[in-house]
């Protein structure tokens, strides 16, 4: 009887526990909760200017982080809602995961980029989730004058850690979108509004709206 009486508290114990954890689960949630908002727009944003400079049956390749071991809700919004939109346009695209030392500068491995590149003709678009082709001059000059458009995604401090000067001068940069640093925390009415509020794009048009790099760009 004694037994019984042990075994029946127990579970008791277990039900109330898991009672408890039910409730703080649905009143607070667990974890540190995410806008993503900003980052669902950009990704919709990205997507529709890829189908923009798409040429007659080129390709859409996006270049994004692996967040199969270290997990990133704001990555992650952006990718689905660029596949999203890609996907309602009935367009295909195709997705390389980069795997990134998370203590190190967010950047795609310039010998990826490159043969990336190599891969592409002018009708293809490519969209990178983090960061420019930062290649050398020598790597630069191995790339077809005829080579894909490039957008690239250099928020946060990206810009004053990447030279994005030197990268549009190279010839290897259509756009680069950057954080705005007045950026708005208000809700707009359209996704495109909310793009805007958050980020701006930079084209060789405007290059003056870059901030100074803060490390050396010197190859």
């Amino acid at each position: 009887m004694s037994e019984k009486r042990n075994a029946k508290t127990i579970v008791a114990g277990l039900v109330i526990c898991a009672s408890v954890l039910l409730l703080y689960a649905f009143l607070h949630g667990f974890g540190p909760s995410f806008d993503t908002a900003s980052h669902k727009a950009l990704g919709e944003t990205l997507a529709n200017e890829a189908l923009k400079l798409r040429g007659p049956a080129g390709r859409i390749t996006i270049i994004a982080r692996d967040t199969s071991l270290n997990k990133n809700p704001c990555v992650d919004a952006q990718l689905k809602a660029f596949q999203e939109t890609i996907k309602k346009a009935r367009t295909t695209n195709s997705v390389l995961f980069i795997k990134l030392n998370p203590i190190r500068l967010v950047a795609v491995p310039p010998g990826d980029f490159l043969e990336l590149i190599k891969k592409r003709t002018e009708t293809d678009v490519i969209v990178s989730l983090i960061g420019p082709p930062d290649l050398s001059d020598q790597q630069a000059s191995q790339v077809r004058a005829k080579s894909p458009k490039i957008i690239a995604v250099c928020s946060g401090w990206g810009p004053r850690q990447v030279d994005l000067r030197r990268i549009f001068e190279q010839g290897l940069l259509t756009s680069a979108v950057i954080s705005r640093e007045d950026s708005s925390k208000l809700a707009a009415a359209t996704s495109r509004e909310t793009f805007e509020r958050n980020f701006a794009v930079v084209t060789p048009g405007n290059l003056s709206d870059l901030p100074l790099v803060v490390r050396s760009a010197a190859r």
